[in-house]
C-alpha cells in the first residue's frame, strides 16, 4: 500500500489547482511551495466481501399470485448534477469544490438554470448578432464551453490586439502629498497622488515587471497596498507585517512581475488614508485583447467629515 502511494503522490499549487508535479518545487505561476495532493478516498480499491450464500427457502404448496406494484421512477442522485463555480468569475466550473484558479475564491455551488441558458464571454456582455434574439443574455449567470462554443459561432470572427511590445520593465513614479479639496462645498484636507484624485491608474500587460517609486511628501507614514494581485509577500505593502511603512520624505521602491490579467485598484494601507484620497485603478492587460473600446471607472464616495470620526 504504501508503495502504490509513493508512486502516484503528486503535488498541486494551493492558488492554482491546475497546476501538477510529480516532485516537489514551485508554482510557475505565483512561486508558492507546491504541497501534496491528497487522495481522495474514492480513489483507494476498497476490499471486496464475498456475498454470503441465501438460505434456501422451501415454496408453499400454493400461492396467490399479487399484482405487481408499479414501478416508481428513480430521482437522480443531485449530488451528480452538482456544479461548482466562482462568485467573481462566473465563467468558472468544476464537478468538485476547491478554489478558482483565477482569484483563489472558494468556489459554491452553482444554482440550476431555469429555461435557455446565459452565454458569457470572457466576463463581457456581447454585441446580439443574427441567431443569437432567443438566447437569455443576462450578465453574471455561469456558462459552460458548450455555451462558448455556440457564442463564438454565433459572434464570428472577432479582431483582437495583440501587444507588440515585449515584456518590459515599466516605471511609476507617485508623489504623495497633502492637498485640498471642496467636493463637499467646504475646503478639507485630502491626500493627492501625483496632484490628483484618485491616483494615476497604472496600467501594465502580463509579462511585466512593475517599477513603482513612492515618494512620500507627506508629514506621516503611508504605504500602498496592490488590492487582488499575485505578488511576492514582501511586496504586499501591509505595514508592520510585510513591510515597514513609508517615513516621511522617504522614498520606497515596489517591484514585482505582472503574472496575471485583469482590472484591480490599489490604496494606502496607513491609517484611513484611502478615505481621503488614496485609491486607484490597477490595469493589466493580455497579451492579446479583443479589439473593443475601454475606459476605466473608478466609483467612490466623500464626506466633509474626518475619516475616524
Amino acid at each position: 500500500m504504501d508503495m502504490l502511494s509513493a508512486q502516484t503522490q503528486t503535488y498541486v499549487c494551493p492558488m492554482h489547482p491546475e497546476v501538477i508535479s510529480n516532485k516537489p518545487g514551485k508554482c510557475p505561476k505565483c512561486g508558492m511551495a507546491l504541497v501534496k495532493k491528497k487522495v481522495k478516498s474514492s480513489d483507494v480499491s476498497k476490499p471486496v466481501l464475498a456475498k454470503r450464500a441465501a438460505p434456501a427457502v422451501s415454496k408453499p404448496a400454493a400461492t396467490v399470485k399479487q399484482p405487481a406494484p408499479k414501478a416508481t421512477p428513480v430521482k437522480k442522485s443531485s449530488s451528480q448534477s452538482i456544479v461548482y463555480t466562482c462568485e467573481m468569475h462566473p465563467e468558472i466550473h468544476s464537478a468538485k469544490p476547491g478554489n478558482c484558479p483565477k482569484c483563489g475564491m472558494k468556489l459554491i455551488k452553482e444554482k440550476p438554470k431555469a429555461g435557455s441558458e446565459a452565454v458569457n464571454h470572457d466576463d463581457m456582455q456581447m454585441p446580439m448578432t443574427d441567431g443569437m434574439s432567443e438566447m437569455n443574455m443576462e450578465s453574471g449567470s455561469g456558462v459552460d464551453m458548450s455555451d462558448y462554443a455556440k457564442a463564438k459561432k454565433n459572434l464570428g470572427p472577432v479582431k483582437t490586439i495583440a501587444s507588440k511590445m515585449p515584456p518590459r520593465t515599466v516605471r511609476y513614479d507617485l508623489y504623495i502629498a497633502d492637498t485640498t479639496v471642496t467636493f463637499g462645498g467646504k475646503p478639507k484636507r485630502a491626500i493627492a497622488v501625483n496632484g490628483q484624485i484618485p491616483m494615476p491608474t497604472l496600467t501594465f500587460t502580463e509579462g511585466d515587471t512593475a517599477e513603482i517609486y513612492v515618494h512620500n511628501k507627506l508629514k506621516e507614514e503611508t504605504s500602498l497596498h496592490w488590492h487582488g494581485l499575485f505578488l511576492p509577500n514582501k511586496m504586499d505593502g501591509v505595514p508592520f507585517l510585510t513591510q515597514m511603512p513609508i517615513k516621511p520624505g522617504a522614498t520606497y521602491l515596489y517591484k514585482f512581475p505582472i503574472i496575471q490579467h485583469g482590472t484591480h485598484w490599489y490604496h494606502s494601507h496607513s491609517g484611513l488614508q484611502e478615505q481621503i484620497g488614496m485609491y486607484g485603478s490597477f490595469i493589466m492587460n493580455k497579451r492579446e485583447e479583443w479589439d473593443i473600446p475601454t475606459i476605466p471607472v473608478v466609483l467612490s464616495e466623500w464626506l466633509d467629515m474626518r475619516p475616524n470620526e
